[in-house]
């Protein structure tokens, strides 16, 4: 919730926008638990109104607007155009490689071969 909210609202409404979908959260939150109460008249009914809401959710996830390597919106007017000038299709993931990502990371460190024998000749007593 607050991750997505806060790059979806422009500066000027992002602490209230994120006020706002933390408290609609936690009203799903309060509300999950009084959906125990109506086992009384259909027993699967808690996990099937869980199950249809989570569904639905996640389909309507799908229409997002992807904001990979965007700036974050200062204004109500670049709100309204995130994703404008997207490429991405309807079922397309933005996807990178490992060694792209964390090139810097993932550099070979040296290894000290009397160290590993070591340890080799440790585990086998």
């Amino acid at each position: 919730v607050y991750v997505y909210t806060a790059e979806m609202f422009p500066t000027v409404i992002r602490n209230q926008a994120v006020g706002t979908c933390s408290l609609v959260a936690r009203i799903g939150g309060i509300t999950s638990l009084l959906l125990d109460l109506l086992k009384v008249y259909w027993l699967p009914a808690p996990v099937f109104i869980v199950g249809v809401v989570a569904t639905t959710a996640g389909a309507l996830a799908v229409f997002f607007p992807e904001t990979l390597g965007q700036k974050l919106p200062e204004t109500m007017d670049e709100a309204f155009r995130i994703g404008e000038n997207s490429s991405r299709g309807f079922c397309t993931f933005t996807c990178f490689s490992v060694k792209e990502m964390f090139d810097e990371e993932l550099k070979t460190v040296p290894r000290d071969v009397s160290v590993d024998n070591k340890a080799l000749d440790v585990e086998k007593d």
